[in-house]
C-alpha cells in the first residue's frame, strides 16, 4: 500500500524541513521515496536571502526526477497565510489540482514524505484546512516540535484535536534547534508530551554540527532516534 507520511509541527521554523530531509535520506536506501510540498509561502524571502526553498531542499534529498514543479504545486511569493497569499499572486488554491497532484505522486513512489504547512486549523484553500487535507491523505503523521513552554502548549493542543479525529499519528520528535540545556524543561516536556498524549517520544535532536548535507543530516537524527524507529514507517 502507498504511504503518505505527513511531517506537521506546531508553528514555523519549528524544523519540519530538516526532519523531513534526513527522514527521506534514511528512507531511501531502503525503498523509493518521493518528497512532496503542496503549498508554501515566502518565495520573495527565500529569494532575497540566496536559499533553497523548502520544496528544493525535499527535491534534492529524495533524488526525484520529475520537475520540481510536482513536488511543489504552489509556490506563493508573500509570507502571509497561503488563502491569502494566493490571492494576492492573483490565483487560487485549488484542492482537485493537489489532489490531482498527490495521485501522480504516489502512483509513482510507495512512501511519500510530505511536509505541511504549520496550524491545523489554517485554510489552505477556501474550503479545506490543514486538518482535513491531513484527514483524506495522510496514512502516517509525525509530529515536530521545539522546547519551550508555548512550543509545548501548541503541540498539546494540536495533538488533541487529531487523537479526537483519530488520525494516524506514529510519534513526535522534539527538535532542540536552540541547544536549551534546562535539564528540568527538556525532561518535563517529554514526559508530559508522552503522559498527556499516549504517545511516543521518538527522540530529541540537537543542533548539528556537521555541514548541512542530506548524508549528515540523516545520520545525525538517527544517532539521536531510537535505533531502528524510523523503519516502522515503511512497515
Amino acid at each position: 500500500m502507498t504511504q503518505l507520511i505527513y511531517i506537521g509541527g506546531s508553528h514555523r521554523t519549528v524544523g519540519k524541513t530538516f526532519i523531513a530531509r534526513g527522514i527521506i535520506t534514511a528512507l531511501r536506501d531502503k525503498t523509493i521515496v518521493g518528497a512532496w510540498k503542496p503549498v508554501d509561502t515566502g518565495h520573495i524571502i527565500y529569494n532575497a536571502n540566496d536559499v533553497s526553498t523548502d520544496a528544493e531542499l525535499l527535491y534534492h534529498a529524495s533524488r526525484m526526477t520529475e520537475h520540481q514543479n510536482l513536488v511543489n504545486p504552489y509556490m506563493l511569493n508573500e509570507n502571509y497565510p497561503p488563502v491569502l497569499a494566493a490571492q494576492r499572486d492573483g490565483v487560487e488554491i485549488k484542492m482537485d489540482v493537489l489532489e490531482n497532484y498527490r495521485k501522480m505522486l504516489q502512483e509513482r513512489y510507495p512512501i511519500l514524505i510530505t511536509e505541511g504547512l504549520s496550524g491545523l486549523c489554517l485554510p489552505i484553500t477556501k474550503t479545506h484546512t490543514e486538518l482535513d487535507v491531513i484527514r483524506q491523505w495522510a496514512t502516517s503523521i509525525l509530529w515536530i516540535t521545539d522546547i519551550g513552554e508555548s512550543s509545548l502548549a501548541e503541540t498539546l493542543a494540536q495533538l488533541k484535536i487529531m487523537k479526537h479525529e483519530e488520525l494516524p499519528v506514529k510519534g513526535i520528535i522534539l527538535n532542540n534547534w536552540n541547544n536549551c540545556d534546562h535539564a528540568d524543561l527538556l525532561h518535563y516536556q517529554w514526559l508530559t508530551l508522552e503522559q498527556q498524549t499516549s504517545l511516543r517520544v521518538w527522540g530529541m535532536i540537537p543542533r548539528m554540527t556537521e555541514p548541512a548535507q542530506d548524508e549528515n543530516i540523516a545520520n545525525w537524527i538517527q544517532s539521536y532516534l531510537e535505533k531502528g524507529i524510523l523503519n516502522t514507517l515503511i512497515k
